[in-house]
């Protein structure tokens, strides 16, 4: 059971430092994560923030799934990456060209954005908000050195689940040399018991 609950501990430190250290690289090349088709971003800017149910502001963090591009409709808010600048922007769908693509809008923008998305710059749909109450913010504005001390501490705790299980592993192979070393004794003992059985009983013969 130990064994079970350690090696699934790993599992999850190891999936979980995989995630922080795809999340970086992304941060570090102006992209986002894909994680089995979900991911997270950070609000850089209060161009959603209005009092809509669905709206957000700076700070909040958003969980981004890939969702089929044909699948959304107006209404929808989605990922997409900029065509006049390396970020990604999270807009409302408001209308779909003759095209097929998406003329979107920040809800607290006056105008447009200025060019449509289409399924070559489109990455995925908003659908969870977490109000970070300013770790957000935090993230936003340190996120590199959080991750890497993050990693740091959890491969620290990896270090010590795996000296653990090794310590688990010598005790159990000290317990079972033991345990041999005693059958061995005892073996040893009930043959020498039984040679001096058959010793006596050879004497008595004898006489």
């Amino acid at each position: 059971m130990q064994k079970t609950l350690t090696a699934t501990s790993i599992a999850v430190f190891m999936m979980t430092i995989a995630i922080l250290i795809l999340g970086t690289r992304a941060a570090q090349n102006n992209t986002l994560i894909n994680f089995f088709g979900y991911s997270y971003s950070v609000v850089g800017s209060d161009s959603m923030n209005t009092e809509a149910e669905d709206g957000f502001k700076t700070g909040d963090i958003l969980i981004i799934r890939t969702v089929p591009f044909s699948r959304l409709k107006v209404g929808d808010i989605v990922a997409f990456r900029s065509l006049d600048d390396p970020i990604y922007i999270v807009h409302r769908i408001i209308e779909i060209d003759a095209n097929g693509h998406f003329i979107t809008q920040g809800d607290a923008n006056p105008s447009v954005d200025p060019h449509p998305v289409s399924p070559e710059n489109y990455f995925g749909q908003v659908v969870l908000d977490f109000d970070s109450s300013g770790i957000g913010q935090f993230l936003l504005q340190y996120r590199t050195t959080l991750f890497a001390v993050i990693i740091g501490i959890f491969l620290l705790i990896i270090a010590i689940e795996l000296r653990n299980l090794f310590k688990s592993v010598k005790e159990k192979q000290t317990l079972e040399t033991e345990e041999a070393l005693k059958k061995r004794q005892e073996n040893e003992l009930a043959e020498a018991r039984l040679k001096i059985r058959r010793e006596i009983e050879e004497e008595l013969k004898n006489k």
